[in-house]
């Protein structure tokens, strides 16, 4: 026997696995061999020999190149936090020797610059590179903010120690608390940090406690370009903290990932962003989400979002709308029945509007084992004092209906008694009769 298999390649999210590559969507039948020579001829269950799945696809090979003057732990910490994923790679270089090089790379992080990357940020600035930048007690703000106008901070000569709370309301990318409140506090020049274009904060910088009502970590999205900025230094100390909190660096080491994945790419951002599956089960939810975003790219809770649903079959339409969960939308299309469908989500008063499809696949549980579940059925069999056989034992079971003296004949009878008056046809013919009879008598004189 062999199964046939469709392996459909999709940018996707999916449940199953995740492969990672860097070409485009595929798709490959495959066949896989069983163990013995049985043919579909004799199969009595052929709907299990095929599984449909999805395999989400995903580019993340990523240059990243680190710029710095300075020997810190945080430089270690990042090259071990994003090489994690043996997709990307990392490479050190001094200020100086930048600027000649920077067009190799997806990502460039800044780490606490000064007066020697001037050449850097005017590279940056023509190849319209992304960057992430480092700022600390070492940094020379004088000079960053000349160099740029994102972002500026007026500082003393002294420094403070600053923690961090996470922003649930970010909506750039999925982010789950680490614990970062919990985290040992980082250092940065004292003062507070002004970005002056539209952006996301990630993380709220708070002194002693109390809120600063100034960023810590935030993302910037400008020009077609994307960028970050962190302020404060000493990162190593939360790398080894995540590490005693939960015995592994990985929790870590996925949020700089996701940071590195978000601003090594160039996709332009849509202010309504849809996530949905290609195909779907009818026994499992039914679900699509999307998060809308106002002019600043700020998540907005009041906006009317709704899904039409088409069957491309049918051409039936149907429209349903999505409620607000958290910080996205979702509609809920349990009802809809197993077939390929199309969508539009759009935006009430807006011209915004997002389109796909997808497919809904019949699933009958029965139909995807081969053989009965014996252990279950004779344990039924025993709560109900019963028994359970197998084909080879039939003549028992015939012997035992027949001799089992539970199983008797039942002969059932039914009377309905309907009153003469409630048959009124009946009734009337009768009466005419009389009438008749009547008449004959009375025209013969015999009454």
């Amino acid at each position: 026997m062999y199964r046939e298999i469709g392996f459909c390649f999709h940018r996707q999210i999916t449940r199953t696995f995740r492969v990672f590559l860097s070409s485009s969507s595929a798709c490959w039948p495959t066949r896989l061999h069983g163990s013995h020579n049985a043919h579909f001829e004799v199969e009595k269950n052929k709907v299990n020999n095929t599984k449909r799945f999805a395999v989400d696809v995903i580019d993340q090979t990523t240059n990243v190149l680190i710029v710095s003057g300075l020997l810190h732990p945080d430089i270690g910490m990042l090259k071990k936090a994003i090489t994690t994923n043996q997709q990307r790679s990392v490479t050190f270089i001094k200020p100086q020797d930048a600027a000649a090089v920077l067009n190799d790379y997806q990502l460039v992080i800044l780490y606490q610059p000064n007066s020697a990357f001037g050449p850097v940020y005017k590279q940056l600035k023509k190849l319209k590179k992304n960057s992430f930048v480092f700022t600390g007690v070492q940094t020379d703000w004088n000079f960053v903010n000349k160099a740029q106008n994102y972002y500026s901070k007026e500082v003393v000569d002294q420094n403070e120690r600053v923690t961090a709370r996470l922003n649930s309301g970010y909506g750039a990318f999925g982010i789950s608390s680490i614990g970062f409140s919990d985290f040992p506090p980082l250092q940065t020049k004292f003062g507070s940090l002004y970005i002056n274009t539209p952006h996301q904060t990630i993380l709220e910088q708070y002194v002693d406690g109390i809120a600063s009502e100034s960023p810590m970590l935030a993302t910037i999205e400008v020009e077609g370009t994307r960028h970050a900025i962190w302020d404060g230094q000493d990162l190593w100390k939360w790398r080894s903290q995540s590490y005693r909190d939960t015995q592994s660096f990985e929790d870590f080491d996925a949020f700089i990932g996701k940071m590195v994945q978000y601003l090594g790419s160039n996709k332009r951002r849509s202010r309504l962003e849809v996530n949905s599956d290609s195909f779907y089960y009818n026994n499992t939810p039914i679900t699509i989400s999307a998060q809308y975003f106002d002019k600043s790219f700020v998540f907005d809770p009041r906006a009317e979002l709704e899904i039409t649903v088409v069957d491309t079959k049918t051409k039936k339409s149907t429209v349903f709308p999505l409620l607000l969960k958290n910080n996205f939308y979702e509609a809920v299309l349990n009802t809809l029945e197993p077939s390929t469908y199309s969508y539009t989500i759009s935006v009430k008063d807006q011209q915004i509007a997002r389109s796909g499809n997808f497919t809904i696949i019949e699933f009958n549980i029965e139909q995807q084992f081969l053989n009965a579940n014996s252990k279950s059925l004779q344990s039924l069999a025993l709560k109900t004092k019963g028994a359970a056989y197998y084909p080879e034992q039939i003549d028992a079971l015939i012997n035992q209906l027949i001799t089992n003296q539970s199983y008797v004949s039942i002969q059932k009878s039914q009377q309905k008694e309907v009153p003469l008056i409630f048959i009124k046809w009946l009734l009337a013919l009768i009466a005419l009769c009389l009438f008749i009879e009547w008449f004959i008598r009375k025209f013969n004189g015999l009454i």
